[in-house]
């Protein structure tokens, strides 16, 4: 469970515990006789006492007298000396003992600090909690590790529920009634010297109102009297500002939007276009969505594979039919020991590692031999033997004793998401043919944290979203009227560059260069004048761009600057942009105010339906609300552009104006992106076919 989710129901379940135990303790010491004294037994307040004891200690006997030398609690005193010295050394033995695994589990601070439930606590109590930390958090750990991963945290809310349940029943039979605990040697004294705890003195405790609902209210009358009459402004901003500052902290922290209307593909005309499913890596699954042991189904790409987390950790992508009868391992399928996956339908297993069927045991993995059989003429059913004397055959036997398979799709787990590799032609579909870009050292070493994302959903071929890029990389636009008004749908290039139309004296300059990174002089062309931004360009460069990577990869570079009055120029940001293969894009903004990266992904969910999403990193300083202004104006600049996607042709013939610099960027962009349908044709054919 993710810590901020586990954080708000702890901090949801305490406000809401908070209120009903205070309404109804003062309800009990209202309405109950003598509760919290010796005329009635049926109601001890344990914990009362032990605070008023306490009290009694600290002030009237006092410290010296209670662990003084010589007194009945002086050994106590060692506790403050074992509680330096033991982490200390514990940690000296995991040092020198790394292979003594169970060394890393012992945490004396935890260990000590139990002392402080004593009392009411008794040993009997931590002999109980012993065992069942025991049994949950290593028996079942590491023998049952499925059930655990998807019980614990329930089991744990079930058993403290269930004791607060079986106080209360406790209380409704028995002390109601009067009848009393059973008392044995374990429950004989509190103290060491079995001397009963002192009965805190209710005296000056007294209530006027003896409704609980009269209660209630004059308790929220108190609240609000104390906050805003009683007290000073300042104590109220002290109250109020955190509660505004955690609703805009939820609000704004992590950004999501999901486009709710998923468009469907509809009646249009798209012309004639390169396949549909180029090759190249293309996102699955957002990693948080994915814990071990979970099973996904997903149709995209004109493919149909499973996605499972196996126990150790690992993500592996397999075809998703059963080579025995055909069952979906996607829908009921159950991850087994450490990397497999057991079909629901007869229960044949398969390894994420090679795909190879298997019998998987106690993390031992024999394969499977079968003799394998196949329709003579599937489709018409004709026998390949059909006389009087012999049955008609219609399946003939093409293997026999061998393994059998699916098919493996290499797979990657990096920036929060997790890829998978396809490739059209068999060889290389295990063997890719570059690597993603992984980002996760470049967010750490500039202290950017993820703020956000968008999902949406494009009608139009792949290529078209990544292509409109090479105009003018709309996506990181910032003007008013288009972005944010939402008035024009015409592309920004195609605008003016004035922030809103009625306002001439205030203008963006944008400058964009574009090359593929394979070019000898890639950093010559796309140097900067600005030093840092060229350093912080170059840094990409050596970071990001290897040889082994420079063919499958498209560099772009954008200037903003803002004109004030025609006279007046301030340099505003520059983005460095790489697309690698057909559906991968980073885009890197360096700004003397602040840093930014966009992630885009573009994921073919099937023929003219794409799932686009853009993920925001920012500095960490950047306010939230500023993140979430910046991710909302792509958004709007994404819709504004889809009125064209959705309902535009591909173009197969194309007029270009081959002296103007962008029409140059649009001939070279088709041209490098063509290398990614290398055999593509027939896997699309067949593609139509189903």
């Amino acid at each position: 469970i993710p810590p901020r989710i586990t954080f708000s129901m702890l901090l949801t379940s305490v406000i809401i515990a908070t209120i009903v135990h205070y309404i109804t303790a003062i309800y009990l010491l209202d309405n109950v006789p003598n509760i919290c004294t010796h005329e009635n037994p049926s109601w001890k307040c344990l914990l009362v006492e032990t605070f008023y004891t306490s009290s009694i200690i600290w002030g009237a006997v006092g410290f010296i007298k209670t662990f003084g030398v010589g007194s009945m609690y002086a050994l106590l005193l060692f506790g403050l000396l074992l509680g330096v010295v033991l982490p200390i050394i514990s940690w000296v033995l995991w040092k020198k003992f790394p292979n003594i695994k169970w060394l890393a589990f012992i945490n004396f601070p935890i260990i000590l600090a139990a002392t402080n439930d004593i009392p009411p606590a008794s040993t009997a109590a931590f002999t109980t909690w012993f065992l069942m930390g025991f049994i949950f958090n290593f028996i079942l750990y590491r023998y049952a590790h499925e059930w655990w991963e998807k019980y614990a945290y329930v089991f744990s809310a079930a058993m403290s529920c269930g004791v607060a349940i079986c106080g209360f029943v406790i209380f409704i039979i028995l002390q109601n009634n009067g009848i009393e605990f059973p008392q044995w040697w374990g429950t004989g004294g509190p103290t060491r010297d079995g001397c009963p705890l002192e009965i805190a003195n209710y005296s000056g405790f007294v209530l006027t109102n003896k409704k609980l609902y009269q209660f209630i209210k004059s308790s929220i009358m108190t609240i609000i009297t104390d906050l805003f009459l009683n007290t000073s402004v300042w104590t109220v901003i002290l109250i109020v500002l955190p509660i505004l500052y955690y609703i805009y902290y939820r609000k704004f922290r992590i950004f999501i939007f999901d486009q709710p209307e998923k468009v469907t593909k509809g009646k249009v005309i798209r012309g004639k276009c390169p396949p549909s499913y180029p090759n190249g890596w293309f996102w699955l699954i957002d990693s948080c969505n994915l814990a071990r042991g979970d099973v996904k189904f997903i149709q995209h790409c004109g493919r149909d594979v499973v996605l499972f987390r196996g126990h150790n950790g690992k993500p592996y992508v397999l075809e998703a039919y059963c080579s025995h009868m055909g069952g979906n391992l996607g829908i009921g399928g159950k991850v087994r020991d450490t990397s497999c996956i057991e079909c629901p339908f007869h229960g044949w297993a398969f390894d994420g590692e090679t795909g190879t069927c298997v019998f998987s045991y106690d993390n031992r993995k024999v394969p499977r031999k079968v003799d394998s059989f196949k329709y003579i003429d599937v489709e018409r059913c004709t026998p390949h033997i059909s006389n009087d004397q012999q049955p008609s055959i219609y399946l003939q036997k093409i293997a026999e004793n061998q393994e059998t398979k699916l098919r493996k799709y290499e797979c990657r787990e990096m920036n929060g998401s997790i890829f998978a590799w396809y490739h059209a032609i068999e060889e290389l579909r295990n063997k890719p043919l570059y690597e993603l870009i992984d980002i996760k050292d470049e967010i750490s070493r500039n202290n950017m944290e993820v703020r956000g994302e968008s999902i949406n959903y494009v009608n139009c071929h792949i290529q078209e979203i990544p292509e409109n890029g090479m105009i003018i990389t709309s996506l990181i636009t910032f003007h008013f009227d288009n972005i944010y008004l939402g008035s024009d749908i015409r592309h920004f290039d195609f605008l003016h560059d004035s922030i809103v139309d009625s306002i001439s004296f205030i203008k963006f300059k944008w400058s964009l260069l574009a090359e593929r990174a394979s070019t000898p002089n890639i950093r010559e062309i796309m140097k900067h004048s600005n030093t840092k931004a060229n350093a912080y360009k170059m840094h990409l460069f050596d970071r990001f761009l290897k040889e082994d990577n420079l063919r499958y990869i498209n560099v772009m570079s954008l200037d903003c600057s803002l004109h004030l009055f025609n006279k007046y120029e301030i340099y505003l940001f520059n983005t460095t942009g790489f697309q690698i293969g057909p559906s991968i894009v980073y885009l890197f903004l360096w700004s003397p105010y602040f840093k930014l990266t966009f992630f885009h992904t573009l994921t073919p969910l099937e023929k003219f339906h794409q799932r686009v999403v853009h993920r925001i990193i920012t500095s960490k300083w950047m306010p939230y609300w500023l993140s979430t202004l910046l991710l909302m104006g792509e958004v709007k600049q994404l819709y504004s552009d889809m009125k064209v996607w959705n309902h535009k042709i591909f173009s197969e013939t194309l007029n270009y104006n081959i002296q103007n610099y962008t029409d140059q960027c649009l001939h070279a962009y088709r041209n490098w992106y063509a290398q990614f349908y290398d055999g593509c044709y027939e896997r699309e054919a067949k593609s139509l076919f189903w």
